[in-house]
């Protein structure tokens, strides 16, 4: 279910960043959500900005999936922009990742250096 709804947004993303070659920051933050909670802990989150000499500024995110096929899988969605206002919503896109990372290991089997320490009293 996941594939065929991803497919479809790739179609989406292609298609608007081909006629605009942007998306809003909505759309930034909603597919790159989308790329990721597949399946965080088999997946690889990348972030890049750049500000260009226009003072314009590029965000890049990128998640690599690991999969069977030797080559995986990678999407990537794109924002661009002349108004900074948007980018400081950056930190709660990536606390998203990180809570989508975090929960799951938070889940994991307990090893012998998670356990509590004694109280001192």
């Amino acid at each position: 279910m996941f594939s065929v709804h991803y497919d479809r947004l790739t179609q989406d993303t292609q298609a608007e960043m081909a006629g605009s070659g942007n998306v809003s920051w909505e759309r930034f933050e909603e597919q790159t959500k989308l790329a990721f909670v597949g399946d965080p802990l088999r997946s690889r989150f990348f972030l890049k900005t750049r500000v260009t000499a226009n003072k314009s500024v590029k965000v890049v995110a990128r998640v690599a999936h690991q999969s069977a096929k030797p080559q995986g899988r990678e999407e990537a969605v794109k924002y661009a922009t002349a108004d900074a206002s948007n980018l400081s919503r950056l930190t709660r896109l990536l606390r998203f990742v990180m809570e989508e990372v975090l929960g799951p290991m938070k889940a994991l089997p307990a090893s012998t250096a998670s356990q509590p320490k004694p109280s001192v009293g």
